[in-house]
């Protein structure tokens, strides 16, 4: 069996760095604005509530 260690060059392992946090960083901000939505319709249904 050939095994050969698969060698990466800086950029591209940069390139792949900065893919996966743009992921991460999509995926926070549509949590954080579902959240938001969440909450701006909490306050929507007590106000209808007072009223």
């Amino acid at each position: 069996k050939n095994s050969r260690a698969i060698i990466w060059s800086p950029n591209k392992v940069r390139q792949a760095r900065e893919l996966l946090q743009k992921k991460e960083d999509a995926k926070a901000r549509d949590a954080i604005s579902k959240l938001k939505e969440k909450v701006q319709k909490q306050l929507v249904k007590e106000k209808k509530e007072r009223i």
